[in-house]
């Protein structure tokens, strides 16, 4: 883990890329909410009373075996092969961008290696994990691609003299028709209707599609059902 604050970049000498690259993900954190900083100010009060001290003192730390057992955990979730192609697309865009978003060809210089494919898959397994579910879904992977792909690309030198944003980028990737390959991997005409209907696109060509992005709408749940 390393932190980076944005007021001191004098002091904080950027990583190179490939040292940038071996960081799982990149997590921008914000001024916490009023609610939030009332509990952190609460929590070092307490931490500076030596009777709360005593009383913690036989707090144990986790034990590595439930650590192990919870990695285990997560590498069992399952992933469907459409999400799976689904998931190597987006890293794919970032790399080859003149076959998904022809406007963003000149804006990239570097997409993400093999590496973020890695990322991605782990990271989307994780959150799955925390949500309680066996299955990855596609709202998996897209609530956590930004946070896996935001250092892993360079914008190219055009993109910078115009002052383009790397977290802009990653979010066209993301949200345009991208999400069509996923759709055209699905052989089932059934869950394509459902898809369709639900978002009120026609079957034909490209889908274009916001079903994906709702954890409960019909390809969610199909993707979870194809484990049994």
């Amino acid at each position: 883990m390393a932190t980076q604050n944005p007021l001191e970049q004098e002091g904080t000498y950027p990583l190179p890329e490939a040292q940038l690259d071996r960081f799982l993900m990149l997590v921008l954190v914000d001024y916490p909410q009023a609610e939030d900083e009332l509990q952190i100010l609460q929590l070092a009060r307490q931490e500076t009373d030596q009777n709360f001290s005593k009383q913690h003192e036989g707090y144990s730390p986790l034990p590595k075996e439930v650590v192990f057992a919870a990695r285990q955990e997560v590498l069992s979730i399952y992933i469907a092969p459409e999400l799976e192609r689904y998931l190597v697309e987006l890293i794919l865009a970032t790399r080859e961008p003149q076959r998904y978003l022809p406007e963003l060809a000149s804006k990239l210089q570097v997409g993400a290696s093999p590496r973020g494919t890695i990322a991605l898959d782990a990271c989307a397994r994780s959150r799955a994990w925390l949500q309680g579910r066996d299955f990855v879904s596609p709202d998996d992977v897209q609530e956590i691609y930004a946070d896996v792909l935001r250092h892993r690309i360079l914008l190219s030198y055009e993109a910078e003299a115009s002052a383009e944003d790397v977290a802009l980028v990653v979010d066209q990737i993301r949200e345009r028709n991208v999400k069509a390959l996923f759709l055209e991997n699905i052989n089932n005409p059934r869950l394509l209707n459902s898809i369709a209907e639900e978002s009120g696109v026609e079957i034909g060509g490209r889908l274009y599609s916001d079903a994906l992005s709702k954890p409960d709408g019909p390809a969610g749940t199909y993707l979870g059902m194809m484990r049994h």
